[in-house]
């Protein structure tokens, strides 16, 4: 049968009481939840791993953007994570870690990544997927993966988020520079953690990748990939093959609450309808539904207090 889990991609600068919602959670039989490392959307509160050192005016537009020092990681950050991930571990969650959010290069709100305004960010070549940036991302990725493996947090990762949809590449001017950039972190990150105090063992660790282009190549690296943007038992029916997860981020049509824009989730229509199509599908490793509620008041910060559990408890009802 699969996990259940929700998503709270701000996490980390979200409103509200945590630990009502990590009870809740709990209570409504939730197996997990992802939240994302470096939270980008629109123009509300940023977090990032790196310490900010002061602001910079794009030449073109004249908006003013934050800049990152990439050789000071942020320790009010982890603090943060380190909440999280003890709240995770009190409450029974695993923790799903989204190192990398998704942003179009073509997009202003990619200037909020630390990796795209930093001094090291502007002088070094290649771009985003540069070889020179890697070593900044993977010191970030591995002491996130170093304080959930210290806590014992039972922790999944993800590098990023619709990595195989960023395009990222047209930084790069290299097509090929995507998967290569996936295949190096990737290598990096399984290894062990040799660099610190001493040498942690690892939990347990996947990762998943938005459907679409890379996904066969992905495949052939034993990682999961991710089907987004599912609400329907009709989706349900048509995931087979290799084992993957699946998510109801993007799925703005159902009858669930809604958030500040009116797009409304997965409510228990759909939930009555997927649940015994979960369960009976092998392929389906993970079904992580979101409560679009969260953003009611303000679509770029989430308030933990509206979280409304009913359909992911119907969800998990159905599944076991």
């Amino acid at each position: 049968m699969p996990r259940i889990q929700t998503f709270v991609p701000d996490m980390l600068t979200a409103r509200g009481d945590k630990v009502k919602l990590f009870t809740t959670l709990a209570i409504s039989g939730c197996q997990g939840i992802r939240i994302f490392g470096s939270w980008l959307w629109g123009d509300g509160p940023k977090l990032q791993p790196f310490v900010k050192i002061g602001t910079w005016k794009h030449s073109t537009t004249g908006e003013v953007f934050s800049l990152y020092d990439l050789h000071q990681l942020n320790p009010v950050y982890f603090a943060r994570l380190r909440e999280v991930m003890n709240l995770c571990k009190l409450y029974g969650q695993i923790l799903v870690f989204s190192f990398i959010d998704y942003r179009d290069p073509d997009k202003h709100t990619k200037y909020n990544s630390p990796f795209v305004c930093s001094p090291e960010a502007f002088t070094l070549p290649g771009g985003f997927y540069g070889a020179g940036l890697v070593p900044y991302q993977l010191r970030y990725m591995r002491r996130v993966m170093y304080w959930a493996d210290k806590l014992r947090v039972d922790m999944r990762w993800e590098i990023a988020n619709e990595f195989n949809t960023c395009g990222w590449e047209k930084d790069e001017h290299d097509p090929t520079r995507p998967l290569k950039w996936y295949r190096e972190i990737l290598t990096e990150l399984r290894k062990p953690l040799l660099n610190y105090e001493k040498d942690y063992t690892l939990p347990a660790i996947g990762s998943m990748i938005h459907s679409g282009a890379y996904r066969e190549e992905i495949k052939k690296l034993g990682v999961r990939w991710c089907y987004h943007c599912i609400g329907r038992g009709s989706q349900i029916r048509a995931i087979t093959g290799s084992t993957c997860w699946t998510s109801g981020d993007g799925f703005f049509k159902g009858t669930g609450d809604s958030d500040q824009r009116g797009r409304r989730g997965v409510g228990l229509v759909e939930a009555t309808e997927m649940g015994p199509l979960l369960k009976a599908n092998p392929s389906i490793a993970v079904y992580e539904w979101m409560c679009r509620r969260l953003w009611l008041r303000d679509n770029e910060r989430a308030n933990l207090d509206d979280f409304r559990p009913l359909p992911l408890t119907k969800l998990r009802e159905l599944t076991q």
